[in-house]
Formats: C-alpha cells, structure tokens, sequence
C-alpha cells in the first residue's frame, strides 16, 4: 500500500473498493486470504456467499462477517 498526500493506493485498497459495492448496509465483507489470517474468534462467525469477479482481481471467494 503506498500512501501519497492522505490517500491510499494499492491492492489493498482496491479490494476493499471493489468489496464495498457487493456489500449490504450495516456488513462487513471479506475475502478468502482474511479468513486465512482471522483464525477462530468466538464471537464471529462467517457465512460465505457467491464467489464475485472483481474487476482488475478476478473471481474471488466472499463472505459476510457477523457478530454473534
């Protein structure tokens, strides 16, 4: 990620760009390799929904995050 006069640039925040139009008010949606790094947390659970083919990504497993 490079940040350049208070923005933000990189694959990181492309994703997150791309994420935030398949998202629902009030959810939060993540990708495989966040899974991969979140490991088990007792108060969240993911449900996973069908794989997107973001632009400049490619098709991408996703999954909304929830709160127990």
């Amino acid at each position: 990620m490079l940040s350049r006069l208070g923005d933000l640039f990189g694959p990181p925040v492309n994703l997150a760009s791309r994420l935030v139009s398949y998202a629902r008010p009030g959810s939060v949606l993540v990708d495989q390799n966040f899974v991969d790094r979140l490991g088990p947390v007792e108060d969240l659970r993911l449900r996973s929904i069908r794989p997107r083919d973001l632009k400049g990504i490619g098709t991408t497993a996703l999954y909304v995050l929830r709160r127990d």
